[in-house]
């Protein structure tokens, strides 16, 4: 458990991240950036899912053709 990348490798990116964000000569933001115009947000939730008896969805039961 000890080598997992919870324990192991998020402590290393945070220290990694916060030497990034505070060199102002690297001019690394971490705003949030804007949404291209060619990107769309399209979904398709018109089928239900199905529900089994544990309650996990079973994407096999659906037909989607």
């Amino acid at each position: 458990l000890l080598g997992q990348g919870a324990n192991m490798a998020l402590p290393i990116w945070a220290y990694y991240m916060s030497a990034v964000y505070a060199d102002p000569s690297l001019s690394v933001s971490s705003a949030d950036f804007p949404k291209p115009a060619t990107v769309t947000d399209t979904y398709n939730c018109s089928t239900p899912a199905q529900e089994t008896e544990n309650g996990i969805d079973e994407l096999d039961d659906l037909d989607l053709n």
